[in-house]
């Protein structure tokens, strides 16, 4: 069984590779790329939170335009930022607490990432990050200024066409799993948030 699942997991991720790096360009039109997550799509939203979770420093980004750390937690690129190119969107995708950027640069995409992150309040709470109900929150106000900027029919239509990517789990693992032995066992479905009430 440990073997079916090593293997299943290989051939995903063998399949994921050849759509990022064997298309040069999807035919599908998409306005933006949307996400939300953990350090795996994090572009730098905790470099502007009082944190230690940071990748701020060398040898983050030497590999990035300009080789400057961005606070991806890569040395370059992260998986987002390789998607939104190849659908033809952006090389990058701009954190969204970063001041640099504003809604003209988020209007084609956009991360609410925050690493060590999770599902589970609890687990963002280990490092004072964002959790997964403040991106949300930061997410409807992204709608409120995409309307502002490109008009409400545009603005949903763009909201309804984008690509939105979620990447996150591995810290409610790491974190409640190893350093708080028994908590999976507790978690009550009535403790967890609920994220189906998104705005429509």
């Amino acid at each position: 069984m440990e073997f079916q699942s090593k293997l299943l997991a290989l051939c995903s991720l063998h399949i994921l590779c050849l759509l990022l790096f064997h298309l040069n360009k999807v035919s599908a039109k998409v306005p933006a790329i949307i996400v939300f997550g953990d350090s795996s799509v994090d572009a730098g939203n905790n470099n502007f939170i009082p944190t230690v979770a940071r990748s701020n420093f060398q040898p983050y980004g030497r590999d990035f335009q300009g080789g400057k750390a961005t606070g991806r937690f890569s040395n370059g690129r992260i998986p987002t930022d390789f998607i939104a190119e190849s659908f033809g969107i952006k090389e990058s995708v701009p954190a969204y607490l970063d001041p640099k950027y504003n809604i003209s640069d988020f209007a084609t995409g956009v991360s609410f990432a925050s690493a060590a992150t999770g599902y589970d309040n609890a687990t963002s709470d280990v490092l004072s990050v964002i959790p997964l109900w403040k991106q949300l929150e930061y997410y409807k106000d992204y709608q409120k200024n995409l309307s502002s900027y490109l008009g409400e029919a545009k603005a949903k239509e763009t909201i309804s066409e984008s690509v939105h990517l979620m990447s996150m789990g591995t810290n409610d693992f790491l974190e409640n799993y190893y350093t708080m032995p028994g908590k999976g066992i507790t978690i009550h479905t009535s403790t967890v948030p609920n994220f189906s009430c998104w705005n429509s």
